[in-house]
């Protein structure tokens, strides 16, 4: 599971350092990498890079990639309930990043991703998860878009 997020933050830390140093802004001249739309991402992306590679150096320790090729073929391992679910939990973020994120409103990409992460694991009721997914993405809009005016994506 951590190689599939560290792969994914991998690729987030790339194109982000793009948009930090291989950037023009118009009326800024020099030092634009200050300002940037890519900093933020660039050093979240990096210290992920670091914790999921101290993870997995751990879990290589403890005998993880032994258990992992001892299973057989590699459905053998999506058989499994857990990995299965985690496997689909990064799926899911996958698309609310880079599908839903910039093509629909954020609060309503956001409530989606909520309630699907939720169903998968298993959170509750659905009408329960989908209280809570429309509370804390209309929470959120509201206090970061309108009340402090933090534009969101």
């Amino acid at each position: 599971m951590a190689a599939i997020l560290w792969v994914v933050c991998l690729a987030v830390f790339a194109d982000s350092f793009r948009m930090t140093f291989d950037i023009t802004l118009p009326g800024v001249d020099a030092k634009a990498w200050l300002v940037a739309p890519g900093l933020i991402p660039l050093f979240l992306s990096g210290g992920l890079l670091l914790m999921l590679s101290a993870v997995m150096a751990v879990a290589l320790r403890a005998g993880a990639l032994r258990a992992l090729t001892s299973g057989g073929s590699p459905l053998a391992l999506l058989r499994n309930e857990e990995t299965f679910k985690g496997i689909l939990q990064v799926a899911l973020l996958c698309v609310f990043v880079f599908v839903l994120l910039g093509r629909v409103h954020f609060g309503l990409a956001s409530a989606l991703y909520l309630f699907c992460a939720m169903y998968v694991a298993a959170a509750g009721h659905l009408l329960t998860i989908g209280a809570i997914a429309l509370v804390t993405s209309a929470a959120i809009t509201v206090v970061f878009g309108e009340l402090m005016n933090i534009p969101l994506p």
